[in-house]
């Protein structure tokens, strides 16, 4: 063993070839939900399909919220509030809010709200990014949304 070692780092292919795959299977590697309650509270939507969201004037800014001990969502996708269910009885990160009500007021910029609720329908998945936000998929590896926590003073 101490022999392979040596001759891996005097050949810098060797090392190439050693660590390579070691990384490439760490960085593809996506986290997983352990539980409901890590979702717990508000989360500003802050991009959308790998744009940022940038809320018209007076418009406010998208957010949604779970309620994990009622499987419940509420939130805002630009103009009009939400609310919905999602089923708790599901594995952890596995999300359906195809079926997410709105309010039906009608604002001066409907495009940012339009796309909030065609992303919320798609999403299957909910997963962490990193320890402030998370991300909503529809099975594929780039997120439809980025969550980002909200403050508890927003």
């Amino acid at each position: 063993m101490k022999y392979f070692f040596q001759a891996l780092c005097k050949s810098s292919f060797g090392l190439c070839a050693a660590l390579c795959p070691a990384l490439f299977f760490s960085c593809s590697s996506s986290q997983q939900l352990n539980n409901w309650s890590s979702i717990e509270g508000e989360w500003n939507i802050i991009e959308l399909k790998g744009s940022t969201v940038v809320p018209g004037q007076e418009q406010k800014f998208p957010f949604i919220g779970f309620d994990t001990t009622e499987g419940r969502i509420y939130g805002n996708a630009g103009c009009n509030s939400l609310i919905g269910s999602f089923d708790l009885k599901e594995k952890p990160g596995k999300l359906d809010l195809s079926k997410v009500g709105t309010t039906m007021m009608m604002c001066p910029d409907m495009e940012l709200e339009q796309r909030v609720l065609s992303v919320l329908g798609d999403a299957k998945q909910i997963r962490p990014i990193n320890e402030q936000q998370m991300g909503l998929y529809d099975g594929s590896s780039k997120p439809l949304a980025v969550l980002q926590r909200k403050a508890a003073d927003q």
